[in-house]
């Protein structure tokens, strides 16, 4: 399997918004953002549009990470393809950046990062054909509505990630995935064909028969090639029960029991004696006040019947006790697909009109194929046990 990393920098600079007309400071040689901005204008009347001179700008370019204070030029809310391709090709030609807005919850702000932001909320559309089972998603839809959308036409589901508030565009395009992953694969996976606006403002459909390598780059290269403004999936039938467990214990574990927990996990998960689409589990270490320990939890969803679930949940939790520690199992069967990713999402609403709430974050997301050795694992635990 290819793995990529992908890395993106931006520069970015404060932006001064007291003199009349608004003048947009530039800091590319050739780059005319106030051009750009005039161009829009009048290409696209009645387009709403935010600069640093308006009340409303702290509110629109605030970012999900507060770690991070993103300053675009301008940022603009379309409501169709044709006001996004315009707005692309006025950057175009004015040697502006771009970058498109989907949910606004990426790790480092993406969506806030070029000098023109394309906010997407306006694009929500979709459309299910229960003939062919297939989905029709525009990027200004996050995952919450879309679940909520998939399942009300037909009962069906996407292999997506757990939080509502995650953009359906920035989501797929960088590989997400989430706990019906292993039964469906990433988002990517089950990308049928996608509308695209170029670089230079052109739409084009990109799929396995046309536009062939743009369809397998932005299906995990990010935002680099173009910005999605459809999706079309192929969606998944939606498990008829999900059992959501949760492993605790009732105090800290220390370094060396937490990686005994985390071998016992690890081996219980893969081959057991052979894989099982149906599982989905994770594990999730927290910061203790005493150092030398963390606490410690696996959750997730077996997708079948609770004898399925408990015939794997059962096992692990005898292996626990038999490594002395006191596991205490919490598991809830759920009918309704929806009920189930509600677990996920703090038990709240998936109908995510508004964003989320912002939170001050460092993260990295990285993926391994193998197991860990042991030696690995309790080097890691015992930082994390001293080092929080």
């Amino acid at each position: 399997m290819l793995t990529k990393l992908l890395l993106l920098s931006y520069l970015l600079g404060p932006v001064f918004a007291d003199q009349a007309p608004l003048r947009i400071p530039s800091w590319k040689e050739g780059k005319d953002l106030n051009a750009a901005l005039d161009c829009v204008r009048e290409k696209i009347p009645g387009l709403q549009i935010t600069t640093p001179a308006d009340l409303n700008y702290k509110t629109k370019a605030a970012p999900f990470n507060l770690r991070l204070s993103p300053h675009p030029s301008f940022i603009v809310s379309p409501i169709s393809v044709a006001q996004i391709s315009e707005t692309v090709h006025c950057a175009y030609i004015n040697g502006g950046t771009v970058s498109a807005k989907s949910g606004g919850h990426s790790y480092a702000a993406y969506g806030l990062s070029a000098d023109i932001v394309i906010e997407m909320a306006g694009l929500n559309n979709i459309t299910v054909d229960n003939a062919d089972q297939t989905a029709l998603v525009q990027t200004g839809n996050r995952l919450g509505n879309v679940a909520e959308a998939l399942y009300k036409h037909g009962k069906r589901a996407l292999p997506h990630g757990s939080c509502p508030y995650v953009g359906s565009g920035g989501h797929t395009l960088y590989g997400g995935f989430g706990y019906y992953s292993r039964f469906g694969g990433l988002m990517a996976d089950v990308v049928i064909s996608a509308e695209v606006v170029l670089a230079d403002g052109n739409v084009v459909n990109a799929s396995a028969t046309s536009h062939k390598d743009l369809f397998y780059a932005i299906r995990g290269g990010g935002p680099s090639f173009g910005l999605v403004t459809t999706w079309k999936f192929r969606t998944l039938e939606a498990a008829n029960m999900t059992i959501s467990y949760f492993i605790t214990f009732k105090r800290p574990l220390s370094a060396e029991a937490a990686t005994n927990a985390y071998l016992i996990w690890q081996r219980v998960c893969g081959p057991f004696p052979e894989p099982s689409d149906n599982l989905a589990t994770a594990v999730v270490f927290s910061p203790a006040e005493e150092e030398g320990t963390v606490h410690m939890r696996f959750q997730g969803n077996w997708y079948g019947p609770k004898e399925d679930a408990d015939a794997w949940l059962n096992p692990f939790m005898y292996n626990l006790q038999v490594a002395g520690l006191t596991p205490i199992l919490n598991a809830t069967a759920h009918d309704d697909w929806l009920d189930g990713l509600r677990v996920f999402a703090d038990n709240k609403s998936l109908d995510t009109p508004m964003p989320d709430t912002p939170d001050n974050f460092f993260a990295k997301s990285l993926i391994t194929m193998d197991a860990s050795p042991a030696w690995l694992i309790r080097n890691w635990v015992n930082y994390m046990a001293k080092e929080g």
